[in-house]
């Protein structure tokens, strides 16, 4: 956290859910050691999961019910040790909770000065529109952002599902990901490394056989070696080639990344000293190895082939 705080971050998120509330809390030290103005950092939390030990009623820890948000906030808040986060994210899209029911929330949560604004976290884009028309409607600050998943390998929500929210709405976003749990490192290409986190929690297990699978893993290699060749010749990594990619989007507003040692953020940071040199040239040789662009449909307007009007 000092670490990314001397290199100009300023903008720290978490999760209720995030090691059964440990993550707010370790990150409320860090903050409270950091020794700076509160007004000087961002801070965000997400509610939706919110079981914490066995004794816990799971029907009541689930989902963005008022009852959750509210309580769940409230031991956010406390694990964080503040009294407000800037931002409250949703952290998936609740099917059993009527959207006007988190609109209605989300407005007494900000008139109660515990956040400031709210976002939303993979939600589908209807559900998103349906809420800035609900908060209209009751006089609730829309949402301001959705924090998606976005990568060289995943990009259809961003690129296709939320292109109205960012061109007519100017929604923003905070994107997780950009690596795609580490396989833009290149450093799976020759099995799991030792210490890696594939290695050390075989629940993400499902990620790296999506990739490395024996129906997948040949487009992969091929890929990421494509990549590999790209950022050689721009003089920089393949984690820093990922990342410089998803900065460059116009609709990306924050990229987050995640560290587990001082030095790997130190690297990750210099992807900013690349993006410059992201030309346009350089964009099309990536999307030629990526091959991967989503389509948005067909525009009628210039088919040629369809019947003249008489």
């Amino acid at each position: 956290m000092k670490a990314a705080w001397e290199n100009g971050i300023n903008f720290f998120d978490t999760a209720e859910a995030y090691d059964s509330g440990k993550g707010e809390r370790q990150m409320g030290i860090a903050l409270k050691n950091l020794n700076v103005p509160r007004s000087d950092y961002v801070v965000s939390t997400k509610i939706f999961w919110g079981k914490f030990d066995d004794n816990t009623n799971f029907s009541n820890n689930f989902g963005t019910s008022r009852k959750r948000l509210i309580e769940g906030l409230d031991r956010s808040l406390k694990n964080l040790g503040l009294d407000y986060v800037d931002v409250l994210f949703c952290h998936r899209y609740d099917e059993d909770t009527p959207t006007i029911e988190v609109v209605q929330t989300m407005k007494s949560i900000i008139e109660s000065g515990k956040a400031l604004y709210w976002g939303t976290s993979t939600w589908p884009a209807v559900r998103v529109m349906e809420a800035m028309l609900l908060s209209d409607i009751v006089g609730c600050p829309r949402p301001i952002a959705e924090q998606c998943q976005y990568s060289m390998v995943h990009r259809e929500p961003v690129e296709k599902d939320y292109v109205a929210l960012f061109d007519d709405y100017h929604f923003g976003t905070t994107i997780w990901s950009p690596l795609a749990s580490g396989i833009l490192t290149g450093k799976y290409n020759d099995g799991i490394p030792e210490g890696s986190r594939f290695a050390v929690n075989d629940k993400y297990m499902f990620i790296f056989n999506r990739y490395f699978g024996d129906q997948s893993k040949e487009k992969t290699l091929k890929t990421l070696q494509g990549l590999a060749a790209i950022a050689t010749k721009i003089g920089c990594s393949q984690t820093q080639l990922a990342l410089a990619w998803t900065i460059v989007s116009k609709d990306v507003t924050t990229c987050i990344l995640g560290a587990s040692k001082v030095a790997q953020l130190e690297e990750n940071l210099k992807a900013l000293e690349f993006v410059d040199k992201l030309t346009p040239e350089i964009l099309q040789e990536i999307e030629d190895v990526l091959d991967n662009r989503p389509t948005l449909g067909t525009d009628f307007r210039n088919r040629c082939d369809l019947p003249k009007r008489r």
